[in-house]
């Protein structure tokens, strides 16, 4: 049996940091997209329905993430960090 793919959804208003945490998250697998902005991003959220989200820090703090969920019922949305300190992942 194959393993399923894992699709990531990366939304940020820098192209620059969706390019290195997508180059992050390919390189572990994930099948992974971008956006620059969230409102562009929730029709995509329903029909590709992503394991995870990784929201850039101004639209998480603007309230876009239960937007995100609501839009794809369980998928995980989480703040994308981009301190040097965070690029670090196991």
């Amino acid at each position: 049996m194959l393993p399923k793919t894992l699709r990531a959804l990366i939304i940020d208003p820098d192209p620059r940091a969706i390019a290195d945490a997508a180059g992050v998250l390919a390189g572990r697998g994930f099948r992974v997209a971008g956006r620059t902005a969230p409102d562009d991003a929730l029709d995509y959220v329903r029909r590709a329905r992503p394991n995870v989200v990784l929201l850039g820090e101004a639209f998480w703090k603007e309230g876009w993430a239960p937007q995100l969920r609501g839009a794809a019922p369980g998928i995980v949305v989480v703040p994308l960090d981009r301190r040097p300190e965070a690029a670090v992942v196991a």
